[in-house]
């Protein structure tokens, strides 16, 4: 937060630059912009971000929104060939310091007894034990693999309640080699109209996209023109909830025809964008809500975990710690999203094992000089 509260900006009725009061990131994001930019076009324009944290006008706290615009401000960065490079670098950090990786085996029961958990269960019938368990699933996925007497029902019952953030629909486009659609450096936003900016989470099928995020990833080597694009179109879980009872490889005739259908209407808001580009396209898929639900195991595929309200800010701050004394929690459903607030959890989550080191104000004051 270090970095959010360095902000400046000016106040209408002063000629200096004056640091923000604290108080202040705590109001709504909608209102904390309103409040020093009147004309509701440039506000909304300042909020053009939106669909990088989900923002809902009344409830989404203003450092939420500073926090990721300031990330962008000190310069956004992507992968050349994708983020896949750190995973794996994160990976070899594991298995360099003798750590094992094992993937594809989904956890179907975790046992708990006198206030520990004693094993872990997989698909495939294997076991797992240890000293200390950390889980970054969604708590409401974790609750569905726990005892249901694990913890009080008020609890349970509080995690089942907090909103979770909209998904989305997403298009990946691969150009055909020789295909003469630009490389742009940065992400690009289309929004139909003034005014949706913070109900982004509404949705009509006949007027569907309204507005979308899409890029040009980088490759190596590429030259000027772009070998990929992606597009993430914001989408509540209530489009896809009447197939909510299906699984990955298993969806049904309709589901699929939807999709396509959907599919369709992305290309054709493309084609408006820039016409000639669907002749460029060589293939492409999409992904829905259903699609994230299932590949992250995380709540009605939120894109950013949990809803932080300003209103209830309590609702939604849920601690590393648990009621079972070796499992911790971490993961974006805990405090932030994102690349920097996982990271900042997974310290937070980290320190709970070894003891408390101050590392982030390390980090923080390395970054500073």
């Amino acid at each position: 937060m270090s970095e959010v509260v360095n902000l400046f900006y000016l106040r209408p009725d002063e000629g200096n630059m004056l640091s923000p009061h604290k108080e202040e990131f705590l109001m709504p994001a909608d209102e904390f912009i309103a409040r020093y930019v009147s004309h509701p076009v440039l506000a909304e324009l300042l909020a053009y971000m939106n669909p990088l944290y989900a923002g809902v006008a009344g409830h989404t706290p203003a450092f939420i929104h500073a926090l990721i615009n300031v990330l962008y401000i000190n310069g956004s960065s992507m992968f050349v060939d994708g983020s896949q490079q750190m995973a794996d670098a994160l990976a070899d950090v594991i298995t360099s310091a003798g750590g094992r990786i094992c993937s594809g085996d989904p956890v179907t029961r975790i046992s708990v007894e006198d206030r520990l958990v004693r094993r872990v269960d997989t698909q495939s019938g294997k076991v797992y034990e240890g000293d200390w368990y950390i889980s970054d699933l969604h708590p409401c996925t974790l609750l569905e693999l726990l005892p249901e007497n694990v913890f009080l029902r008020s609890y349970r019952n509080r995690l089942q309640e907090i909103p979770n953030s909209y998904s989305s629909f997403s298009v990946y486009i691969k150009f055909k080699e020789g295909a003469r659609q630009p490389y742009v450096n940065h992400p690009r936003y289309y929004q139909e109209r003034h005014g949706d900016i913070w109900r982004l989470y509404e949705y009509g099928e006949e007027s569907f996209p309204r507005e979308f995020m899409y890029l040009t990833p980088p490759a190596d080597h590429q030259g000027e023109n772009a070998e990929r694009m992606t597009v993430n179109c914001p989408m509540p879980f209530s489009a896809v909830a009447q197939w909510a009872g299906t699984t990955l490889g298993h969806r049904t005739s309709e589901y699929k025809t939807w999709k396509d259908r959907m599919l369709r209407r992305v290309l054709d808001k493309l084609e408006r964008l820039h016409p000639g580009i669907g002749a460029d396209i060589d293939f492409c898929f999409a992904s829905s809500p259903l699609t994230i639900r299932d590949y992250y195991g995380t709540k009605e595929g939120a894109l950013y975990g949990y809803v932080r309200d300003c209103k209830n800010m309590m609702l939604s701050q849920i601690s590393i710690a648990t009621k079972v004394r070796n499992l911790l929690l971490t993961g974006q459903n805990i405090s932030l999203h994102g690349i920097c607030g996982v990271p900042l959890t997974a310290i937070e989550t980290a320190e709970g094992i070894v003891g408390r080191g101050n590392i982030i104000r390390k980090i923080n004051e390395e970054n500073d000089r």
